[in-house]
């Protein structure tokens, strides 16, 4: 399993998020309305024992569990069973880069009741995802900000629509955020690496990033899949490349620095350490 993704898999139980019930779903960008999942502790250890359709699965859930909370203001709730899922450590979690940080916010806050937690979550929340104040604050994880010369980035904005509609992806109206906001392309991200894991054929677990190669195949079904898997793999490189890792680091440096909290800075280091680990897995 990928060092980053151990602990958002593991929290995820408790948070719910990554898996879409219906097709309309899988090929929506929700945005602010991410769908429910019941989602499985994994380890820190276990990379070589897994097949890659099971590492790239939780990858995927491991996204979109961060395009969750990128996409939602923190609810009590939320807050809450957040709390929960760090009172108790986490071996297979403990290694992962943030997670001490995230872990010691809410050990330190225990004695807060829910509104106040929750609105120490929200004020770090606004500030680093919101741009709302451009005096203390960083600019907002929109691409187009990061990337174009004007700081707005509508060319920006239409490329990566583009990439969206060609993966056969559309938003569902129902979000408030732009289409180049980093927690829709999280989603997208997600989108693609569940489509990976797939698309990576079962009969094959001894290989890795060339899973199913359609010289090994033995029927066209197969090779069909393999062709699928090697697409996908090819748009999420070129999207990673292009619209997120060419400003996230950037964008995280500035908005650790801004951070109030110990949770926003931990997950801030987890966000951009699995979009690194899951490059660098393709």
């Amino acid at each position: 399993m990928s060092k980053a993704s151990a602990v958002l898999v593991q929290e995820s139980t408790l948070i719910g998020c990554g898996q879409h019930d219906s097709q309309a779903d899988q090929n929506s960008l929700k945005g602010q309305n991410i769908p429910s999942n019941d989602i499985s502790q994994g380890s820190w250890s276990d990379t070589a024992a897994q097949s890659d359709a099971a590492a790239w699965q939780d990858m995927a859930t491991a996204m979109l569990s961060l395009a969750e909370l990128l996409n939602n203001v923190p609810s009590e709730e939320r807050a809450l069973l957040l709390a929960q899922s760090m009172s108790i450590e986490d071996p297979s979690g403990s290694a992962a880069p943030g997670y001490a940080a995230m872990r010691r916010f809410f050990l330190e806050t225990s004695d807060l009741t829910a509104s106040e937690l929750t609105e120490q979550l929200a004020v770090d929340w606004t500030g680093a995802f919101r741009g709302v104040d451009r005096q203390r604050g960083p600019k907002p994880p929109y691409a187009g900000a990061w990337l174009a010369a004007d700081g707005l980035g509508v060319q920006v904005m239409q490329e990566i629509n583009q990439a969206y509609a060609e993966a056969g992806l559309g938003s569902t109206g129902e979000g408030l955020n732009r289409l180049d906001y980093l927690g829709v392309e999280l989603e997208f991200i997600g989108h693609l690496a569940q489509r990976i894991a797939s698309t990576t054929c079962a009969a094959d677990t001894s290989a890795t990033s060339t899973t199913c190669a359609a010289a090994t195949c033995a029927t066209a079904a197969c090779a069909s899949t393999a062709a699928a898997n090697a697409a996908a793999r090819q748009a999420l490189a070129g999207f990673l490349d292009k619209y997120v890792l060419s400003w996230v680091g950037d964008y995280v440096a500035a908005a650790r620095g801004c951070a109030r909290t110990d949770f926003l800075r931990g997950f801030l280091d987890l966000l951009e350490a699995l979009l690194r680990e899951m490059r660098e897995a393709l």
